[in-house]
């Protein structure tokens, strides 16, 4: 499980979110302008992880085909969480949970995977 400390996700894509922890794009002292990662500084000569990581991400860059090269990119994202894990990168501190209750006389959209952020109630109806 992903944490990413309040940068709302818009989908649940191990890619959209993934991105942010590419070693090379969170040198900060590039942000704007030229990197968009996360806020880290986490740069792939600083351990075996984060060129660990680096690598991962160059493998999914490598493998951008829908079908063909989703297995190579799984591989990926799991061996960058793994590198995050070792560098201890980020830290889980708060971890946010709702309760949300259903009724069958009400017609609403459940929140998706990314939480209820998104969740509107202007269209909800009741029967």
């Amino acid at each position: 499980m992903i944490f990413s400390l309040g940068w709302t996700w818009s989908w649940p894509a191990a890619d959209y979110g993934m991105f942010g922890f590419e070693p090379e794009n969170t040198d900060t002292s590039r942000m704007p302008t030229e990197t968009n990662g996360y806020y880290l500084d986490w740069h792939a000569e600083d351990s075996d992880a984060s060129r660990k990581a680096q690598e991962a991400w160059e493998q999914v860059e490598a493998n951008p085909e829908p079908e063909e090269g989703q297995e190579a990119r799984n591989e990926a994202y799991i061996e960058m969480e793994e590198a995050i894990w070792d560098d201890a990168i980020m830290l889980p501190l708060y971890h946010d949970t709702r309760e949300q209750f259903a009724y069958d006389h009400v017609d609403i959209e459940p929140f998706g995977a990314m939480g209820d952020y998104q969740q509107r109630y202007n269209s909800v109806t009741l029967e």
